[in-house]
């Protein structure tokens, strides 16, 4: 895995998750709570990873631009495929949280 973070920032903390972690949590998603898109998320990360190492073996210092392209578009995807998954669990009885049949505990 590269070591770079993904800075996710909210009202109560800032956090950065390296690709390790992401890769993880997408794993516990896909295994415990059935989540289809995130083994889309998991497989782009995976095959951008191999793609950036590759180039950088072969001297390059970016991807393609048409190969980053299609990484972003199928980034996208997943995320549109995981906002759909959510939207379409039924609701608890706390309208602002759908329903799920595994919540994730606290890592440290």
């Amino acid at each position: 895995m590269t070591t770079s973070c993904l800075i996710v920032g909210s009202t109560w903390s800032d956090h950065a998750f390296c690709n390790a972690h992401i890769l993880r949590e997408l794993q516990s998603l896909i295994e415990f709570d059935k989540e289809p898109w995130a083994e889309a998320m998991r497989d782009m990360l995976r095959e951008a990873n191999l793609a950036v190492h590759k180039a950088r073996e072969a001297g390059a210092t970016a991807l393609a631009s048409d190969e980053r392209a299609a990484f972003v578009d199928r980034y996208w995807a997943a995320v549109r495929r995981g906002l759909a998954f959510h939207r379409a669990l039924p609701q608890t009885g706390d309208e602002s949280q759908p329903a799920r049949a595994h919540q994730a505990t606290s890592r440290p």
